[in-house]
């Protein structure tokens, strides 16, 4: 098959459109995968959205004592750029992305994005992203995480 062949094929059956929230549906059965779900055509919008805040409750979480960290598993940097421009903005839309009744991880993420200003009269200078965000190393042990609903 030559490429317009390949490429039509791609489009016949992909999304016309980018879907960041693909990423938490792809279980690679990998203890740092998203759970393992069956997603129904009647309401896939909404369960591709509960898949992305579970895995983001589950797998985001602010680290160390004096220098706070946001830490982010390996598959959110991986496809950061489905979600932000960068280190700090990735920050800002995992903080958007959690529920109100995510409220200690939310007021945690604020915190460190907070705290991470700079002080002083001038205008706040941000801290390099690199001290907010640590990244999580990718556990490819054999694993299948199951939702509980």
């Amino acid at each position: 098959m030559g490429d317009d062949g390949q490429t039509d094929l791609l489009h016949s059956y992909g999304l016309g459109y980018p879907e960041p929230n693909v990423v938490f549906a792809l279980c690679r059965g990998s203890r740092s995968s998203p759970a393992l779900r069956v997603y129904t055509a009647e309401d896939v919008s909404n369960e591709l959205e509960r898949a992305k805040v579970e895995y983001l409750e589950s797998s985001v979480r602010v680290a160390g004592r004096k220098q706070r960290a946001v830490v982010v598993p390996k598959l959110l940097h991986w496809h950061m750029r489905d979600f932000a421009d960068d280190a700090a903005s990735l920050l800002e839309w995992v903080h958007s992305q959690l529920p109100r009744a995510s409220g200690p991880l939310r007021r945690a993420i604020r915190e460190v994005l907070g705290a991470n200003m700079g002080s002083g009269s001038r205008a706040p200078t941000p801290a390099p992203a690199a001290k907010m965000l640590e990244v999580e190393p990718y556990d490819a042990d054999f694993c299948y995480l199951l939702p509980v609903w």
